[in-house]
């Protein structure tokens, strides 16, 4: 059970956002939400920072999403990059959840890799997704292309098989499987399961059946039990012929 050895107005701004923090993991949002308003930019814009993405969050946690987005959009780049893009993109979530397209996109447009690079590709990844859902095809494979393995192995395993979907839609085979032969089971068991099994659809379409076969035979139970399960019935239909 937290508490404070001595007064708020005792307390660093640090000390503070100790204490919101531990009211927080204890449950205690309402005691969180008192001892992190009481922390000012004029004291420590760094800790400012954290403390209003933290603010955001438990706001979230309380449905409480009008307070939420106020507290996250008080985060400043100036302040503390990662936190702002942790912010933002807290913000790209919330007003997709509620509706406010456009404003999702602008939020996380304002990520950059220099930022932090976990945000920016998870950020990217959401952008592809909007706008694929909006039919424009072009950005989204333009926001999945910027995504690097080394930003975010599991947002670049996804990316990549969103992408050798998109060019799949687009008639584009040789670039669909590229995008997924991309993918590898580090990155993702489960992206990469899905990415082998549409490999060797692929490859069947081609006539290509060793390939085909090579594919089925990659995916494991342990990466996606369905999809092993799919594979080894089409291994078998094959075996047949």
């Amino acid at each position: 059970m937290t508490e404070p050895n001595k007064p708020l107005e005792q307390m660093t701004a640090q000390e503070r956002l100790d204490l919101g923090i531990s009211y927080f993991k204890e449950g205690k949002l309402d005691e969180a939400i008192a001892v992190l308003k009481t922390i000012s930019s004029s004291e420590d814009p760094t800790i400012y920072a954290l403390s209003q993405r933290l603010l955001g969050d438990i706001y979230g946690c309380m449905g409480k999403l009008n307070e939420a987005t106020a507290a996250w959009s008080k985060v400043r780049c100036e302040d503390n990059p990662e936190t702002y893009a942790w912010a933002q993109f807290s913000l790209g979530n919330t007003y997709k959840i509620i509706g406010k397209l456009g404003e999702d996109i602008a939020a996380w447009s304002n990520i950059r890799r220099e930022h932090s690079c976990e945000a920016y590709a998870v950020a990217q990844y959401s952008l592809g997704n909007t706008h694929k859902t909006m039919d424009q095809l072009d950005d989204a494979i333009a926001a999945w292309s910027n995504i690097r393995r080394d930003d975010d192995p599991e947002a670049y395993a996804w990316a990549q098989l969103s992408l050798g979907d998109a060019y799949r839609t687009m008639d584009q085979s040789d670039n669909a499987i590229a995008a997924w032969s991309s993918i590898r089971r580090d990155d993702d068991p489960n992206a990469y399961a899905w990415a082998q099994s549409r490999l060797g659809l692929a490859y069947q379409t081609q006539n290509k059946l060793d390939e085909a076969i090579t594919a089925w035979s990659n995916i494991r139970r342990e990466d996606e039990p369905e999809l092993y399960a799919e594979a080894q019935r089409n291994l078998a239909l094959v075996d047949k012929h």
